[in-house]
């Protein structure tokens, strides 16, 4: 439900983060902007922006009209799996997923799925036409793998 609110720099990534850490829709009201940010992988843009969303008179009425139809999961997130404490990185085409796959293959695994490779970054996965991420990766160090390799250590 985060994502399809369209609240700016909130992707699929920071909604499960989201959806992780706070159960209700009034939890995350009762949160303040610091405490969002201070969440890893949030941070303080991300925390405002959610924040100033949140606040806006027009917005809570439409979450009071859409919760009349919904039907909201808790989200949980897998504690261990053979990606537990890696962040993974996602580019390019992959053969057999789409990113949105691959990336709920790395949280389903206990990894997180990053939008941007930094130096904590563990691996790239790298599928056709990989454009600035391998490059951020190869220049950082980072190691990149295919998607065999990928599917690989999800079994592992």
């Amino acid at each position: 439900m985060l994502i399809g609110l369209s609240i700016p720099h909130v992707g699929e990534e920071t909604a499960f983060l989201i959806a992780v850490h706070f159960t209700t829709l009034a939890k995350l009201y009762a949160t303040s902007e610091e405490s969002l940010s201070s969440i890893d992988g949030i941070g303080p843009i991300i925390g405002h922006s959610v924040t100033e969303w949140l606040g806006n008179n027009d917005n809570r009425a439409l979450l009071a009209r859409l919760g009349k139809y919904l039907t909201i999961k808790k989200v949980v997130a897998q504690s261990s799996g053979p990606l537990t404490g890696q962040i993974v990185v996602i580019t390019g085409t992959l053969n057999t997923l789409s990113r949105d796959e691959a990336e709920a293959k790395v949280r389903a695994a206990g990894g997180k799925a990053s939008v941007s490779v930094s130096s904590k970054t563990s691996f790239v996965v790298a599928g056709k036409d990989a454009g600035s991420k391998l490059a951020d990766a190869q220049r950082l160090g980072v190691p990149v793998i295919d998607e065999t390799e990928f599917l690989k250590k999800l079994k592992a």
